[in-house]
């Protein structure tokens, strides 16, 4: 697994048979926070919690911005949830409801629903529009993890 320090941001390789062993940090040797990266389902973010579980996230975060009235929303949620239980430990699925969290919504220009984003690192790195097939996804958060 690749673990990103929420200490010094440095990348950490850690082996799988390893991962339960409390790793820390290779640079600052502060223990690593794997809370939430082994997550095989989508977590929900709110404006309150945004930062720290898609900005300060030690793996990449796939965030959809969706809402309940949205067909085309309800199309991408199972596919979030096949990617979050098949990627476990190297990308986090993350979903925010648009209706509920205005804030986020607005600071990201999320204009219409579905919409995707890739954020690595506390950047946003990929911006995706409208319910894509699930291969069209894998394609574009794979040079992240």
């Amino acid at each position: 697994y690749l673990i990103r320090c929420t200490g010094c941001r440095a990348k950490n390789r850690i082996p799988a048979d390893k991962i339960n062993h409390k790793p820390v940090c290779g640079k600052c040797r502060q223990l690593l926070d794997l809370s939430g990266v082994f997550a095989d389902r989508p977590v929900d973010v709110s404006d309150s919690n945004f930062e720290n579980q898609v900005l300060e996230s030690p793996i990449p975060v796939l965030v959809f911005f969706w809402a309940p009235w949205c067909s085309a929303c309800q199309s991408v949620l199972p596919i979030l949830d096949r990617i979050a239980a098949n990627m476990r430990g190297r990308v986090k699925a993350a979903k925010i409801n648009i209706e509920k969290n205005q804030n986020i919504a607005s600071r990201y220009d999320v204009m219409s629903v579905p919409q995707l984003f890739v954020f690595d690192n506390g950047e946003e790195k990929e911006n995706m529009v409208g319910a894509l097939p699930e291969l069209e996804i894998l394609k574009k958060i794979a040079p992240y993890y």
